[in-house]
């Protein structure tokens, strides 16, 4: 089950790489909130945003995933309360 979830998490954060190389940030024009521009522009600050949502949406996930891994035999030591 773990090598599963270490797969899933391997194959989302390939696909977040993908969806930021796919934007071209020497296209953007800085400072970004509130920039006048053109549509294409706009559409590629809507792209950023969405990606960027995305992707911090996702990183409570990969957190939980790499404790549960990692340190979840933690959880399974007895524990022994004024002894």
């Amino acid at each position: 089950m773990e090598y599963l979830l270490e797969v899933s998490d391997l194959i989302v954060m390939q696909h977040a790489l993908v969806l930021l190389r796919n934007i071209d940030l020497a296209a953007l024009e800085y400072p970004l909130p509130g920039a006048d521009g053109s549509a294409a522009k706009d559409e590629m600050r809507a792209q950023l945003d969405h990606v960027l949502g995305y992707i911090g949406n996702l990183l409570p996930t990969w957190a939980d995933n790499i404790a549960r891994t990692y340190f979840g035999h933690a959880t399974t030591f007895p524990i022994t309360i004024g002894g």
